[in-house]
Order: structure tokens, then C-alpha cells, then sequence
């Protein structure tokens, strides 16, 4: 793993351009990113992304633009435990139940910068930096209910009680991000790409979070055209 990282950095000093990117050349496209998760049995995480983008190719390796992103993330949790109650009652399990669901939207915008090195005629490596405010919503909506089963618990019978709660709130925040990525010219003039976003900071009014994940889960890929 060290030696990819080494190889990627290298793959920035020593390849020319090619004529897909000469300066002058405009750019247009957007990325799609989705990701599911589980951390444990009862709660899973899902995710989609979408970043539209428009750019400038200003000199031999370096493309500067404009690009929005949005984002939509699910987080779902199932808690039980149910007791046991005395026989007597004709019920053999007490059980709670809660789930949380938290979604979150986020729309931000902001500058992007890019620089490209080749490795062939229709292939080359950048290294994308981003950076601009985001607005970020949130809503939770919490469930709790208490039931008696009438079996070991595997079904859940008729509830004793049943509570529901929710809230929302919203946060702007200041954020920049790192990707690396691989683009491939299908054509002379669109242009595929997969972009793993390694590195991001964000800042709000309550702190600032720095961020690092170098596996493929915040992959992204795009489609672009290059006039």
C-alpha cells in the first residue's frame, strides 16, 4: 500500500499533457457517489452524492473552475431487549423496541482546482483540491415502544406503549476537500474519471473536523466533456 501512494505522488512530476487538456480547453461534467454500510447487525448507514462542475484548462497542467455538491445520507438504527416476565401472566417476553432514523441533506459551492499529469494518449492522473461554504440540514425522528410477546421474542405482539419524537436543525459550514483520481478519454472529447476524496476539513461556528479515509467507501465517479 505504501508503494501505491509513493507511485501516485511520482505519477505528478515526470508525465507531459496531451492535447485533450491543452489551455484554452473548457470543461463540463458532474460525479455520482453512493456508499452502504453497516456498522453492526441492528443500524446501517446509506449515501449518495452528486457534484455538478464546470472548469477552465488555464495552462499545460492545471484547470480551474466552479462546482456544486449536494448530498443525501440515511442512518437507520434498530434497538431491542426484551425480559422475560413471570408465566403466570400468559407472556413470556417484556420487549423495547427504539429506532432512530437521522437523515441529513447537505448543498454547498464553491472554486475547484486541478492538476493532470498523462500516462498514455487517453489516460492521466490528478490531484483535485476544493474548497466553499456548505449548508447542511438534519431531521431525527425517534420511535420507542414497549411490548409484551407472546413468544421468545422473535414477534412482536400488540404494544403497551408507543413514543414519537422528532427534530430538525441546519448548519453552515467552511470546507475543503483533497482527491486524487484517474481520467480515461473515451472519446476524444468525454472523459471518464473515478476520484477517491482522501482528505477533508470542515469549520463551523462549534469547532473544526479533519478527516482522512483512504479506502474506496468516498469514491466517486464522473463523465465529462472537454470543448
Amino acid at each position: 500500500m505504501k508503494r501505491y501512494y509513493i507511485a501516485m505522488g511520482l505519477l505528478l512530476l515526470v508525465s507531459p499533457a496531451f492535447a485533450q487538456l491543452a489551455p484554452g480547453r473548457v470543461f463540463t461534467g458532474a460525479y455520482f457517489g453512493g456508499s452502504m454500510k453497516r456498522d453492526n447487525p441492528s443500524s446501517k448507514t446509506t449515501s449518495l452524492s452528486f457534484s455538478p462542475v464546470a472548469a477552465y484548462v488555464v495552462s499545460l497542467h492545471w484547470m480551474l473552475g466552479l462546482q456544486a455538491t449536494g448530498s443525501f445520507s440515511k442512518s437507520e438504527s434498530d434497538l431491542r431487549n426484551s425480559l422475560p416476565i413471570p408465566s403466570g401472566s400468559g407472556y413470556t417476553y417484556y420487549t423495547t423496541q427504539h429506532t432512530v432514523d437521522i437523515k441529513t441533506t447537505a448543498v454547498g459551492f464553491g472554486p475547484v482546482a486541478r492538476y493532470y499529469n498523462t500516462l498514455s494518449p487517453k489516460l492521466a492522473f490528478f490531484a483535485e483540491g476544493s474548497a466553499g461554504y456548505l449548508n447542511t440540514k438534519y431531521r431525527m425522528e425517534s420511535r420507542m415502544g414497549q411490548f409484551v410477546d407472546p413468544g421468545a421474542g422473535t414477534t412482536i405482539g400488540s404494544p403497551v406503549s408507543w413514543n414519537l419524537s422528532s427534530s430538525e436543525n441546519s448548519q453552515g459550514s467552511l470546507h475543503g476537500a483533497f482527491a486524487p483520481g484517474l481520467l480515461y478519454f473515451a472519446t476524444p472529447r468525454l472523459g471518464l474519471e473515478l476520484k477517491a476524496n482522501w482528505l477533508s476539513y470542515t469549520y463551523t461556528d462549534k469547532g473544526s473536523e479533519f478527516d482522512v479515509d483512504l479506502s474506496l467507501a468516498k469514491a466517486a465517479i464522473g463523465a465529462g466533456f472537454y470543448f
